[in-house]
Protein backbone atom coordinates (compact mmCIF):
# COMPACT_ATOMS: atom_id res chain seq x y z
CA UNK A 1 0.00 0.00 0.00
CA UNK A 2 1.43 3.39 -0.96
CA UNK A 3 2.11 6.12 1.62
CA UNK A 4 -0.60 8.40 0.19
CA UNK A 5 -3.32 5.74 0.60
CA UNK A 6 -2.35 4.27 3.99
CA UNK A 7 -4.08 5.86 6.98
CA UNK A 8 -1.83 6.97 9.85
CA UNK A 9 -3.15 7.32 13.43
CA UNK A 10 -1.53 7.87 16.81
CA UNK A 11 -3.39 8.42 20.09
CA UNK A 12 -1.43 9.67 23.09
CA UNK A 13 -3.23 9.52 26.45
CA UNK A 14 -1.75 11.55 29.30
CA UNK A 15 1.95 12.22 28.85
CA UNK A 16 3.02 12.92 25.27
CA UNK A 17 4.92 10.08 23.61
CA UNK A 18 4.46 7.56 26.40
CA UNK A 19 1.63 5.26 25.33
CA UNK A 20 0.26 5.11 21.78
CA UNK A 21 -3.25 3.62 21.46
CA UNK A 22 -3.55 4.26 17.73
CA UNK A 23 -3.56 0.55 17.01
CA UNK A 24 -6.78 0.10 19.00
CA UNK A 25 -8.78 2.64 16.97
CA UNK A 26 -12.07 1.49 15.43
CA UNK A 27 -13.21 5.00 14.50
CA UNK A 28 -12.35 8.65 15.11
CA UNK A 29 -14.49 11.71 14.42
CA UNK A 30 -12.81 15.07 15.09
CA UNK A 31 -15.25 17.97 14.79
CA UNK A 32 -13.48 21.26 14.12
CA UNK A 33 -15.79 24.29 14.31
CA UNK A 34 -15.32 27.98 13.58
CA UNK A 35 -17.13 29.02 16.77
CA UNK A 36 -17.29 27.14 20.04
CA UNK A 37 -15.49 24.06 21.27
CA UNK A 38 -13.88 21.36 19.13
CA UNK A 39 -14.87 17.77 19.89
CA UNK A 40 -13.36 14.33 19.28
CA UNK A 41 -15.25 11.04 19.55
CA UNK A 42 -13.22 7.82 19.53
CA UNK A 43 -14.19 4.16 19.54
CA UNK A 44 -11.37 1.84 20.67
CA UNK A 45 -11.02 -1.90 20.90
CA UNK A 46 -10.93 -2.86 24.59
CA UNK A 47 -10.07 -6.56 24.89
CA UNK A 48 -10.56 -7.65 28.48
CA UNK A 49 -10.74 -4.03 29.61
CA UNK A 50 -7.03 -3.57 28.91
CA UNK A 51 -7.47 -0.07 27.48
CA UNK A 52 -10.30 1.25 29.67
CA UNK A 53 -8.25 0.63 32.82
CA UNK A 54 -5.81 3.38 31.78
CA UNK A 55 -8.36 5.95 30.56
CA UNK A 56 -10.48 8.26 32.69
CA UNK A 57 -12.17 11.66 32.38
CA UNK A 58 -9.85 14.61 32.82
CA UNK A 59 -6.82 13.10 31.09
CA UNK A 60 -5.17 15.00 28.29
CA UNK A 61 -5.29 13.47 24.81
CA UNK A 62 -3.34 14.15 21.60
CA UNK A 63 -4.56 12.81 18.25
CA UNK A 64 -2.18 12.64 15.29
CA UNK A 65 -3.76 11.43 12.06
CA UNK A 66 -3.79 11.65 8.27
CA UNK A 67 -2.02 9.67 5.57
CA UNK A 68 1.36 8.06 6.01
CA UNK A 69 2.70 10.57 3.47
CA UNK A 70 1.16 13.57 5.28
CA UNK A 71 -0.20 13.69 8.78
CA UNK A 72 -0.59 16.29 11.51
CA UNK A 73 -1.50 16.92 15.11
CA UNK A 74 -5.27 17.30 14.68
CA UNK A 75 -6.58 17.52 18.22
CA UNK A 76 -5.41 18.31 21.75
CA UNK A 77 -7.92 18.29 24.57
CA UNK A 78 -9.33 16.56 27.62
CA UNK A 79 -11.33 13.36 27.99
CA UNK A 80 -14.80 14.32 29.16
CA UNK A 81 -16.69 11.02 29.07
CA UNK A 82 -15.97 7.34 28.64
CA UNK A 83 -18.42 4.56 27.88
CA UNK A 84 -17.69 0.84 27.97
CA UNK A 85 -19.54 -0.87 25.12
CA UNK A 86 -20.06 -4.61 25.59
CA UNK A 87 -21.20 -6.88 22.79
CA UNK A 88 -19.56 -9.28 20.35
CA UNK A 89 -16.38 -7.30 21.01
CA UNK A 90 -15.53 -5.23 24.07
CA UNK A 91 -15.04 -1.61 23.06
CA UNK A 92 -14.51 1.76 24.68
CA UNK A 93 -16.05 5.03 23.48
CA UNK A 94 -14.47 8.25 24.69
CA UNK A 95 -15.65 11.83 24.10
CA UNK A 96 -13.15 14.67 24.30
CA UNK A 97 -13.27 18.46 24.07
CA UNK A 98 -10.53 20.99 23.47
CA UNK A 99 -9.18 23.08 26.34
CA UNK A 100 -11.82 25.78 25.91
CA UNK A 101 -14.14 23.49 27.88
CA UNK A 102 -12.16 24.38 31.01
CA UNK A 103 -13.12 28.02 30.53
CA UNK A 104 -16.82 27.25 30.23
CA UNK A 105 -17.59 27.30 33.96
CA UNK A 106 -19.69 29.85 35.90
CA UNK A 107 -17.48 32.75 37.02
CA UNK A 108 -16.40 32.97 40.67
CA UNK A 109 -16.53 36.77 40.56
CA UNK A 110 -19.57 38.09 38.69
CA UNK A 111 -18.54 41.68 39.44
CA UNK A 112 -15.24 41.38 37.59
CA UNK A 113 -14.53 44.01 34.92
CA UNK A 114 -11.99 44.10 32.08
CA UNK A 115 -10.30 47.23 30.71
CA UNK A 116 -7.42 47.86 28.31
CA UNK A 117 -6.73 46.68 24.80
CA UNK A 118 -8.59 43.59 23.61
CA UNK A 119 -5.28 41.73 23.39
CA UNK A 120 -4.45 42.54 27.02
CA UNK A 121 -7.94 41.53 28.15
CA UNK A 122 -7.75 38.16 26.37
CA UNK A 123 -4.28 37.51 27.81
CA UNK A 124 -5.59 38.09 31.34
CA UNK A 125 -8.60 35.83 30.79
CA UNK A 126 -6.68 32.77 29.50
CA UNK A 127 -3.62 33.07 31.78
CA UNK A 128 -5.16 31.18 34.77
CA UNK A 129 -5.82 28.20 32.47
CA UNK A 130 -2.17 28.01 31.26
CA UNK A 131 -3.36 28.69 27.72
CA UNK A 132 -1.12 30.95 25.70
CA UNK A 133 -2.46 33.74 23.50
CA UNK A 134 -1.52 32.75 19.96
CA UNK A 135 -2.58 35.72 17.85
CA UNK A 136 -5.05 38.60 17.98
CA UNK A 137 -5.55 39.85 14.44
CA UNK A 138 -8.07 42.65 14.33
CA UNK A 139 -7.63 46.15 12.93
CA UNK A 140 -7.97 48.58 14.57
CA UNK A 141 -7.26 47.00 17.95
CA UNK A 142 -10.30 47.63 20.21
CA UNK A 143 -9.69 49.24 23.59
CA UNK A 144 -12.00 49.46 26.59
CA UNK A 145 -11.61 52.26 29.13
CA UNK A 146 -12.01 52.08 32.89
CA UNK A 147 -15.14 54.21 32.47
CA UNK A 148 -16.70 51.75 30.01
CA UNK A 149 -15.18 48.33 30.75
CA UNK A 150 -16.34 44.86 29.80
CA UNK A 151 -18.42 43.48 32.65
CA UNK A 152 -18.19 39.75 33.41
CA UNK A 153 -21.58 39.39 35.11
CA UNK A 154 -22.70 35.73 35.07
CA UNK A 155 -20.94 34.78 31.83
CA UNK A 156 -18.26 32.09 31.73
CA UNK A 157 -14.89 33.16 30.38
CA UNK A 158 -15.44 31.20 27.17
CA UNK A 159 -18.91 32.69 26.65
CA UNK A 160 -17.46 36.16 27.18
CA UNK A 161 -14.72 35.52 24.61
CA UNK A 162 -17.23 34.24 22.06
CA UNK A 163 -19.49 37.25 22.57
CA UNK A 164 -16.52 39.58 22.09
CA UNK A 165 -15.75 37.74 18.85
CA UNK A 166 -19.32 38.26 17.66
CA UNK A 167 -19.20 41.94 18.60
CA UNK A 168 -16.00 42.51 16.62
CA UNK A 169 -16.88 40.26 13.64
CA UNK A 170 -14.16 37.79 14.49
CA UNK A 171 -13.67 34.12 15.36
CA UNK A 172 -12.16 32.95 18.66
CA UNK A 173 -10.83 29.42 18.88
CA UNK A 174 -8.30 27.12 20.54
CA UNK A 175 -5.85 25.40 18.17
CA UNK A 176 -2.83 23.15 18.67
CA UNK A 177 0.27 23.68 16.59
CA UNK A 178 0.24 21.09 13.81
CA UNK A 179 3.28 18.89 13.29
CA UNK A 180 2.98 17.95 9.63
CA UNK A 181 5.06 15.09 8.32
CA UNK A 182 7.21 14.81 11.44
CA UNK A 183 7.07 11.68 13.60
CA UNK A 184 6.09 12.67 17.15
CA UNK A 185 8.70 11.79 19.74
CA UNK A 186 9.32 12.54 23.39
CA UNK A 187 12.20 14.78 22.31
CA UNK A 188 10.00 16.78 19.90
CA UNK A 189 6.56 17.27 21.50
CA UNK A 190 3.95 19.45 19.80
CA UNK A 191 3.28 23.05 20.66
CA UNK A 192 0.70 23.78 23.34
CA UNK A 193 -2.86 24.78 22.40
CA UNK A 194 -3.27 28.53 22.01
CA UNK A 195 -6.14 30.99 21.79
CA UNK A 196 -6.57 32.78 18.46
CA UNK A 197 -8.84 35.79 17.90
CA UNK A 198 -8.97 36.53 14.16
CA UNK A 199 -11.24 38.96 12.30
CA UNK A 200 -13.47 37.75 9.47
CA UNK A 201 -11.58 40.06 7.11
CA UNK A 202 -8.27 38.38 7.99
CA UNK A 203 -9.73 34.86 7.69
CA UNK A 204 -11.28 35.55 4.28
CA UNK A 205 -8.12 37.28 3.02
CA UNK A 206 -6.11 34.07 3.34
CA UNK A 207 -5.36 31.98 0.28
CA UNK A 208 -7.68 28.96 0.04
CA UNK A 209 -6.39 26.01 2.05
CA UNK A 210 -7.03 23.74 -0.91
CA UNK A 211 -8.67 23.24 -4.29
CA UNK A 212 -11.10 20.38 -4.80
CA UNK A 213 -12.77 19.41 -8.07
CA UNK A 214 -15.96 17.40 -8.37
CA UNK A 215 -16.15 14.94 -11.22
CA UNK A 216 -18.72 12.16 -11.35
CA UNK A 217 -17.06 8.84 -10.69
CA UNK A 218 -13.61 10.02 -9.60
CA UNK A 219 -12.55 13.17 -7.76
CA UNK A 220 -11.22 14.35 -4.42
CA UNK A 221 -14.62 15.92 -3.67
CA UNK A 222 -16.88 12.86 -3.42
CA UNK A 223 -20.25 14.51 -2.76
CA UNK A 224 -21.56 18.06 -2.33
CA UNK A 225 -25.04 19.37 -1.60
CA UNK A 226 -25.78 23.08 -1.86
CA UNK A 227 -28.75 25.09 -0.63
CA UNK A 228 -29.44 28.60 -1.85
CA UNK A 229 -31.64 30.10 0.87
CA UNK A 230 -31.91 33.88 0.93
CA UNK A 231 -33.15 34.03 4.51
CA UNK A 232 -29.94 32.41 5.82
CA UNK A 233 -27.79 35.23 4.45
CA UNK A 234 -26.44 37.84 6.84
CA UNK A 235 -29.13 40.41 7.62
CA UNK A 236 -29.12 43.99 6.40
CA UNK A 237 -29.23 45.89 9.68
CA UNK A 238 -29.96 49.36 10.91
CA UNK A 239 -29.97 50.97 14.35
CA UNK A 240 -30.51 54.33 15.99
CA UNK A 241 -29.19 55.31 19.44
CA UNK A 242 -28.53 58.55 21.30
CA UNK A 243 -24.92 59.65 21.71
CA UNK A 244 -24.54 60.15 25.49
CA UNK A 245 -21.84 62.81 24.94
CA UNK A 246 -23.72 65.10 22.54
CA UNK A 247 -27.36 64.06 22.91
CA UNK A 248 -27.59 63.70 19.13
CA UNK A 249 -28.87 60.56 17.41
CA UNK A 250 -26.41 58.05 15.90
CA UNK A 251 -28.03 56.30 12.95
CA UNK A 252 -26.14 53.39 11.40
CA UNK A 253 -27.09 51.45 8.29
CA UNK A 254 -25.42 48.12 7.55
CA UNK A 255 -23.90 47.13 4.23
CA UNK A 256 -26.52 46.16 1.68
CA UNK A 257 -26.93 42.45 0.96
CA UNK A 258 -24.62 41.10 -1.71
CA UNK A 259 -26.25 40.58 -5.09
CA UNK A 260 -26.69 36.94 -6.01
CA UNK A 261 -26.09 36.26 -9.69
CA UNK A 262 -28.66 34.05 -11.47
CA UNK A 263 -27.59 30.44 -12.00
CA UNK A 264 -25.56 29.92 -15.17
CA UNK A 265 -24.78 26.65 -16.98
CA UNK A 266 -21.30 25.27 -16.45
CA UNK A 267 -18.81 25.05 -19.33
CA UNK A 268 -19.18 21.27 -19.28
CA UNK A 269 -22.97 21.53 -19.58
CA UNK A 270 -22.69 23.95 -22.52
CA UNK A 271 -20.16 21.75 -24.32
CA UNK A 272 -22.33 18.66 -23.93
CA UNK A 273 -25.42 20.53 -25.14
CA UNK A 274 -23.58 21.84 -28.21
CA UNK A 275 -22.20 18.36 -28.96
CA UNK A 276 -25.67 16.83 -28.67
CA UNK A 277 -24.62 14.53 -25.82
CA UNK A 278 -26.32 16.44 -23.00
CA UNK A 279 -29.79 16.15 -21.52
CA UNK A 280 -30.94 19.45 -23.08
CA UNK A 281 -30.28 21.47 -26.24
CA UNK A 282 -28.42 24.82 -26.38
CA UNK A 283 -31.79 26.52 -26.93
CA UNK A 284 -33.22 24.98 -23.78
CA UNK A 285 -30.19 26.12 -21.79
CA UNK A 286 -30.57 29.68 -23.04
CA UNK A 287 -34.29 29.67 -22.24
CA UNK A 288 -33.75 28.45 -18.69
CA UNK A 289 -31.00 31.00 -18.06
CA UNK A 290 -33.37 33.72 -19.27
CA UNK A 291 -36.09 32.52 -16.88
CA UNK A 292 -33.75 32.93 -13.90
CA UNK A 293 -32.41 36.29 -15.08
CA UNK A 294 -35.91 37.75 -15.52
CA UNK A 295 -37.43 36.55 -12.22
CA UNK A 296 -39.83 39.14 -10.74
CA UNK A 297 -38.40 38.57 -7.23
CA UNK A 298 -34.65 37.96 -6.83
CA UNK A 299 -32.91 36.06 -4.01
CA UNK A 300 -31.47 39.38 -2.83
CA UNK A 301 -34.99 40.64 -2.06
CA UNK A 302 -35.54 37.62 0.22
CA UNK A 303 -32.57 38.50 2.44
CA UNK A 304 -33.50 39.23 6.07
CA UNK A 305 -33.66 42.78 7.40
CA UNK A 306 -33.14 43.63 11.03
CA UNK A 307 -33.67 46.70 13.17
CA UNK A 308 -31.64 46.51 16.38
CA UNK A 309 -33.32 47.61 19.61
CA UNK A 310 -32.26 47.72 23.24
CA UNK A 311 -28.64 48.66 22.55
CA UNK A 312 -26.60 50.74 24.97
CA UNK A 313 -26.34 54.43 24.08
CA UNK A 314 -23.01 54.17 22.31
CA UNK A 315 -22.21 55.17 18.73
CA UNK A 316 -19.37 52.63 18.66
CA UNK A 317 -21.69 49.77 19.72
CA UNK A 318 -24.16 50.90 17.06
CA UNK A 319 -21.49 50.67 14.36
CA UNK A 320 -20.51 47.20 15.55
CA UNK A 321 -24.13 45.99 15.58
CA UNK A 322 -24.70 46.57 11.85
CA UNK A 323 -21.51 44.92 10.60
CA UNK A 324 -22.43 42.03 8.25
CA UNK A 325 -21.20 38.46 8.68
CA UNK A 326 -19.00 38.25 5.59
CA UNK A 327 -18.88 34.45 5.67
CA UNK A 328 -22.54 34.20 4.57
CA UNK A 329 -23.28 37.24 2.43
CA UNK A 330 -25.03 35.23 -0.30
CA UNK A 331 -26.97 32.78 1.84
CA UNK A 332 -25.35 29.71 0.25
CA UNK A 333 -24.97 26.66 2.51
CA UNK A 334 -23.14 23.52 1.41
CA UNK A 335 -22.27 20.13 2.86
CA UNK A 336 -19.83 17.72 1.29
CA UNK A 337 -17.61 14.70 1.73
CA UNK A 338 -14.06 14.53 0.39
CA UNK A 339 -11.02 12.33 0.56
CA UNK A 340 -9.25 13.02 3.85
CA UNK A 341 -6.94 16.02 4.01
CA UNK A 342 -5.18 17.34 7.11
CA UNK A 343 -4.87 20.73 5.39
CA UNK A 344 -8.61 21.36 5.40
CA UNK A 345 -9.60 23.04 8.66
CA UNK A 346 -12.57 25.06 9.88
CA UNK A 347 -12.09 28.84 9.62
CA UNK A 348 -10.17 28.38 6.36
CA UNK A 349 -11.52 28.82 2.85
CA UNK A 350 -11.50 26.19 0.11
CA UNK A 351 -11.98 26.51 -3.62
CA UNK A 352 -14.49 24.10 -5.17
CA UNK A 353 -14.72 23.45 -8.90
CA UNK A 354 -16.81 21.34 -11.26
CA UNK A 355 -20.11 21.99 -9.45
CA UNK A 356 -23.31 23.01 -11.25
CA UNK A 357 -25.03 26.39 -11.01
CA UNK A 358 -23.33 28.78 -8.57
CA UNK A 359 -21.58 26.07 -6.55
CA UNK A 360 -18.08 26.57 -7.92
CA UNK A 361 -15.94 29.17 -6.20
CA UNK A 362 -14.37 29.96 -2.82
CA UNK A 363 -16.29 28.76 0.22
CA UNK A 364 -15.77 29.49 3.93
CA UNK A 365 -15.45 26.36 6.08
CA UNK A 366 -17.77 26.61 9.06
CA UNK A 367 -17.29 23.06 10.29
CA UNK A 368 -14.92 20.26 9.29
CA UNK A 369 -15.07 16.65 10.50
CA UNK A 370 -12.03 14.42 10.07
CA UNK A 371 -13.28 10.84 10.12
CA UNK A 372 -11.24 7.63 10.25
CA UNK A 373 -12.90 4.21 10.21
CA UNK A 374 -11.37 0.76 10.40
CA UNK A 375 -13.13 -2.47 9.49
CA UNK A 376 -11.97 -6.06 9.46
CA UNK A 377 -12.74 -8.17 6.38
CA UNK A 378 -11.42 -11.74 6.20
CA UNK A 379 -8.84 -11.04 8.94
CA UNK A 380 -7.66 -7.99 7.04
CA UNK A 381 -7.99 -4.44 8.40
CA UNK A 382 -9.16 -1.78 5.98
CA UNK A 383 -9.00 1.91 6.90
CA UNK A 384 -10.65 4.96 5.36
CA UNK A 385 -10.05 8.66 6.00
CA UNK A 386 -12.67 11.18 4.91
CA UNK A 387 -13.14 14.90 5.48
CA UNK A 388 -16.71 16.17 5.85
CA UNK A 389 -17.27 19.89 5.32
CA UNK A 390 -20.01 22.39 6.12
CA UNK A 391 -19.39 25.56 4.12
CA UNK A 392 -21.01 28.94 3.54
CA UNK A 393 -20.78 31.84 1.08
Amino acid sequence: MSADTEVFVQIWIGEWGRSDMGGAVVSIDIEDTDQGTDKATLLLEDPGGSNSIGIQPGQQIHIVMGWLSEYALMFVGRIREREIVSGDRSRLRIICFDDSIRMNQPPENTGRTHAGTLEAILTAIVEPYNIALGKVEIDPMPEYSEDDPIRQRNRSDWTLIQQLATRHNARAFIEPNAVEGKPPTQEAPPGLPQLYFISEDALLAQDPAGHMTYCEGFSQLLTFEMRDVGRTATASSNVAVIDPLTGLPCVEEGTAAAESAPPVPSDNLIQRAEAGTGAVSPGDLAQRSELAANADITPTELRPRRHHTGLASSCERARQAVLPDRTRLLGYHGTGMAMGSVRIRAKDTVELDGLPSNGSGVWYLKRVNHIVQRTRIDDQTQSTYRTKIVATR
